[in-house]
């Protein structure tokens, strides 16, 4: 039952991914993350429908999937601890996923913390004095 509860609450749908141009606050924020993590454990322990724990997994990676395309594109400086934050999440709840094939996403993971990293060796290089 928390499972469906947190797939319910879980959004996955189109409009909530960042588009070409612009990423916004909600792209870089994992609100769903924990309820889904915590349904997720618990389907594991009791040994719930294989199906079920599959849509959970499903919905999580596509939660991660989303984030880590946010991420890759430009970002602010204020944005930078949310993305730190989400990233340490990520690959927390990658331990989570049984079922489902997790290699596309990490690969995206490793790009994604490869970009956040080339960001912030720009920013030093921009605030190191000439």
């Amino acid at each position: 039952l928390r499972l469906l509860d947190a797939l319910q609450a879980s959004p996955t749908e189109r409009s909530t991914w960042p588009s070409e141009r612009t990423i916004r606050p909600w792209h870089v924020e994992l609100p769903e993350l924990q309820p889904l993590l915590e349904a997720l454990e618990a389907a594991a322990v009791c040994g719930a429908d294989e199906a079920l724990r599959r849509r959970g997994e499903a919905a999580l990676l596509a939660s991660l999937r989303r984030f880590l395309e946010a991420v890759q594109m430009p970002t602010t400086e204020s944005q930078r601890p949310a993305i730190e934050a989400g990233l340490q999440q990520a690959r927390g709840a990658l331990i989570f996923v049984e079922l489902e094939d997790v290699q596309d996403l990490s690969d995206l993971l490793r790009r994604a913390e490869a970009q956040v990293h080339r960001a912030t060796l720009r920013e030093l290089d921009k605030a190191s004095p000439d």
